[in-house]
Parts: C-alpha cells; sequence; structure tokens
C-alpha cells in the first residue's frame, strides 16, 4: 500500500477549516471503535467459542483492516462528509441505491442505540445501583481456557458465528469519514489513523479476551449480562463492582433508547445492516479506481476490497433467518421512504 495520486498535493478545499491533525483523528477512531461492543457481547461469543474469545476477534480483525484499508483510499480520494452514501452515489449513480446505503446507516446507529439501551439494563446497571461493598473475588485463573473451545459445535463453526458478533466491537471506524473536511492532509492522515486505531482496538480486544478467558469460566460470561464484570469481580483487582459498572454504563450510553431485542440479535443486525454498507464501499472503490482526481490520495491494491467484499459475504452467511427478515424489513422501509421522498421531490417540481 502507498499514497500516490496524480496532481496536486493538497486537499480539495471546503467550507470547514481544517484542523484536526492525524493524532487527534487517531483518538477520535479509538473512542468511537472501543466501548460497548467488548462489555456486552464478550458473554455472547463465550456461547459459541467456549474460551477461544480471541479467534473470533482475529477473524473480524482481518475484516475491519481490510475494509479500513478500502476507507482509507475513498476518504482520502474524496475527502467531503457522506462517507458510503457519497461513495455510492458516484459510482452507481443510483439514486435509489444511494438512499439506501444512507438509510441502512442510519438505521444502524438507530439499533446500536437499542442494543446499548439493552445493555445498560443489565448487570451493570444493578451493580450500580446497588453499589455491593463486598465485590472482590479471589478466583484463581486458568490459562488453559484459552485453548478449549466450546464442546456443543466445532470450533470453526462457533468462531465464524461469533465473529458477526465479534465485528459489532469494531464498527465505528467507518464514521470518521464524516470528519474528512476538517482533517489537516487526510491523505496523509486518514491511513495513519485508520489502520493506528484499528489495531490498537484488535490489541485491547485480544488482551481483555484472554484475560476474560482465564479468569472466568466462559460458561459464566455466556450466562451473565455484564460478563466484564464477573472478569473483574474474580480477578480480585481493587475496583469496586460499582465502579467498573459506571465505566461500563459511561462507554455503552451513548445512545439510550428502549427496544424490543435480545443483545445478540440487536447486533446481529447492526452487523448485517453495515455488512451491506461496508460491501458498497468496497465495490465503489473497485468502480471508481480508474476514476482521476487532482490531488495526492492514498490507495490500496484492487486486492484489498476484492478481499473485504469476500470476508463480509463470509460474515453473511453466518446470520440466521431471522436477522435476513429483520434486514428485508429494513428494506421495505427503506424503499417506501426513498418513493415517498421521491414524489415529494416530482411535487414541488411541477408546483414550481
Amino acid at each position: 500500500m502507498a499514497e500516490t495520486g496524480a496532481g496536486e498535493q493538497t486537499a480539495p478545499d471546503t467550507k470547514l477549516a481544517r484542523n484536526v491533525g492525524a493524532v487527534l483523528l487517531f483518538f477520535f477512531i479509538v473512542g468511537d471503535t472501543l466501548g460497548a461492543g467488548i462489555y456486552t457481547l464478550v458473554g455472547t461469543m463465550a456461547e459459541d467459542v467456549g474460551g477461544v474469545l480471541w479467534l473470533p476477534l482475529v477473524i473480524a480483525l482481518v475484516v475491519a483492516l481490510l475494509t479500513a484499508g478500502t476507507y482509507a483510499e475513498m476518504i482520502s480520494k474524496y475527502p467531503h462528509a457522506g462517507g458510503a452514501a457519497r461513495y455510492a452515489e458516484r459510482a452507481y449513480r443510483t439514486p435509489f441505491l444511494t438512499f439506501i446505503v444512507g438509510f441502512f446507516m442510519l438505521s444502524s446507529g438507530i439499533v446500536t442505540a437499542a442494543l446499548l439501551a439493552n445493555a445498560f439494563s443489565g448487570d451493570y446497571f444493578t451493580t450500580l445501583v446497588a453499589l455491593p461493598a463486598d465485590v472482590l473475588g479471589s478466583g484463581g485463573g486458568d490459562a488453559s481456557r484459552i485453548l478449549t473451545p466450546s464442546p456443543d459445535q466445532p470450533l470453526l463453526t462457533g468462531a465464524f458465528a461469533a465473529s458477526v458478533v465479534a465485528f459489532f466491537s469494531f464498527l465505528g471506524f467507518e464514521a470518521a469519514a464524516n470528519m474528512a473536511e476538517e482533517v489537516k492532509q487526510p491523505s496523509r492522515a486518514y491511513p495513519r489513523a485508520l489502520f493506528g486505531a484499528v489495531g490498537t482496538a484488535g490489541l485491547v480486544y485480544l488482551l481483555i479476551a484472554l484475560g476474560s478467558a482465564i479468569v472466568v469460566d466462559p460458561n459464566v460470561m455466556a450466562q451473565s449480562t455484564g460478563p466484564l464484570l464477573e472478569v473483574i469481580t474474580a480477578s480480585g483487582l481493587p475496583i469496586p463492582g460499582w465502579v467498573f459498572s459506571l465505566i461500563a454504563l459511561v462507554a455503552i450510553a451513548n445512545g439510550a433508547l428502549l427496544f424490543v431485542g435480545t443483545i445478540s440479535t440487536l447486533a446481529d443486525t447492526t452487523v448485517l445492516l453495515l455488512l451491506f454498507v461496508l460491501i458498497s464501499t468496497n465495490v465503489s472503490c473497485l468502480v471508481l479506481k480508474k476514476d482521476r482526481v487532482p490531488h495526492d490520495h492514498f490507495r490500496v491494491p484492487a486486492v484489498v476490497p476484492v478481499l473485504a467484499i469476500v470476508a463480509s459475504i463470509v460474515l453473511l452467511t453466518q446470520q440466521s433467518v431471522e436477522i435476513w427478515l429483520l434486514g428485508a424489513g429494513f428494506v421495505v422501509v427503506g424503499t417506501i421512504l426513498f418513493l415517498v421522498a421521491l414524489l415529494g421531490r416530482r411535487r414541488e417540481t411541477a408546483a414550481a
């Protein structure tokens, strides 16, 4: 991968001041990526892979890095707000597809907020309210658990199933595209910040996964709505449970909406919607490879978006019929909204 381009090195002018540097962008993406996923979904992954929590995270990390490469090229090539919807508009020139991509992005945010509200009502909230005085345990660790899969299904089957949930933990980096008009030298800043942030999140998640499996029996985590609280309690660390619960709730309280659905279902729905958005962005990258812009930008080999598309399709195959039906519902709603908007625009045009 290399930064190449044709023409000027400066990014296009925008109405916004380009005051955000690579370091600040890095922390923005890290902050947008780390958080709710790891607090709420470790237990769900434990059901599928037992103590081998690190394996689905590695699979999800590979998919995230591939797609981050595509985003690094697209954002530095077209450094304007809008993200995937803008890329779809430029690549496909089909208003319906552009609208659906944007609608999926919006809907994924709503479903994520619902997931966070669901997680908020679990053991973290209970512990915070109770403020127990004695939450420290004495449990000893068992390092052999990190190589002990779930007995309920083959390891690879469980790993790919859990990778859908694990991928949720890496979502957030794609939202950095909306800051494109405020970043200084986006062609240089975005690749460094994106890869650095996704890599940092992956390292943090892997360390948490390994530590969690060593300290707490995966069966206990699978049954808990506050799995990392179980880890802190069992580890004997001098951190009161209510303090850790407060930290967890701050991390997951980005959107507190009441919504009916399990954490796993909401996470899978979010991933389904965003996988289609990411596939659209990767296809857009391939379609626009020959499109020239008057400034230098980051490029990835064509094989990167191709592999990202394949990896995304593999994750899609792990979704249940229930999740696909929910996704179809979003398509129907999006189509209706598009037709309503189209009708309204035509009426405005006729009136003018």
